[in-house]
């Protein structure tokens, strides 16, 4: 009997400094959770700041240049958020339409004039951006990433003479 009590104590006490083990493990493990939950959240913070700041240096320079931004954001999206090229182009086109309204609302309110040739270039530049948009997806992206890039350097060579 006096064996059956000791062994049910043991038992007991077995169980108990278990339960309180298995309760550190998991105390430990939440507050390292805790520690990654919130690395992530600074992560997340940097890159919703570096975005708005890419965002801002991009509307500012299509409001000055009447267009560009694409060769700002593009990079970065494939960079800092790792967008596959043909997410990165659909994303940039989807940034692109808001800024060149309010680009375009700017310059009408500071005299632009929009003549017969603007309107038949938009009316091209839509069918093209159908037409675009259509191919994306046909597209290797690779073969659309050295497009992209070969675009860039004779603009910017062009630009330069």
């Amino acid at each position: 009997m006096k064996s059956n009590v000791k062994t049910i104590k043991n038992r007991r006490i077995t169980e108990k400094n278990t339960a309180a083990k298995e309760n550190a493990n998991d105390a430990a493990l939440f507050s390292s959770g805790v520690k990654a939950a919130d690395s992530d959240e600074k992560k997340k913070k940097s890159l919703v700041i570096k975005a708005c700041l890419i965002g801002a240096f991009t509307g500012t320079l299509n409001g000055l240049l009447g267009g560009g931004g694409g060769t700002i954001v593009v990079p970065f999206l494939l960079n800092e958020f790792r967008l596959e090229v043909k997410e990165a182009h659909a994303t940039a086109i989807f940034i692109m339409l808001p800024i060149s309204v309010v680009s375009a609302i700017f310059y009408s309110v500071f005299g632009a004039n929009w003549n017969v040739s603007g309107v038949t270039v938009s009316l091209g530049v839509t069918a093209g951006g159908l037409i675009g948009a259509f191919l994306i997806g046909k597209i290797n992206p690779k073969l659309l990433a050295v497009i992209f890039s070969l675009i860039l350097l004779v603009t910017g060579v062009r630009n330069l003479f």
